[in-house]
């Protein structure tokens, strides 16, 4: 199944909201003798909030014109969406951030602590987004000389 050309979107489809509200309510009726049943709502809850979490990653990934299917694991994303939603909605006015990030999406799903522990960082802040750089890097440049060397 893995060969098929189309596997990357059908992945795409367990993810779905239909497909994540039916998963909570089959859990949920695989256990309603202990009274999993009043907990349903909390897990439409969960199921809605990661929903809309990987639209937004996928809608921006396709404003920057890229192909989100052809490029990233579709697991790996919903795996790591809280994070990059956060960090999407943190620097949404920081146009050249975001240009970086999906133009290296890829390299961003290998390395994600790194890059947003550098994101979050005070340096990155005063040296980037306070200048209003054109172009931030996503490892700080420093330390990675410093390895070099």
């Amino acid at each position: 199944m893995q060969s098929c050309k189309d596997y990357p979107e059908s992945l795409s489809y367990k993810y779905h909201l239909a497909y994540l509200l039916g998963e909570s309510l089959l859990q949920t009726n695989k256990t309603w003798y202990r009274g999993s049943y009043f907990t349903l709502h909390k897990k439409i809850q969960k199921a809605k909030e990661k929903y809309q979490e990987i639209s937004y990653i996928i809608k921006e990934l396709k404003a920057f014109n890229q192909k989100p299917y052809e490029q990233i694991d579709i697991i790996e994303l919903a795996n790591s969406s809280q994070e990059i939603y956060s960090l999407l909605q943190t620097y949404k006015d920081y146009l050249p951030l975001l240009q970086t990030l999906f133009l290296n999406f890829p390299f961003f799903m290998q390395y994600p602590n790194e890059i947003l522990q550098w994101l979050n960082s005070k340096e990155f802040k005063e040296q980037y987004i306070k200048t209003n750089h054109p172009y931030p890097p996503l490892l700080n440049p420093d330390r990675l000389n410093a390895k070099r060397e």
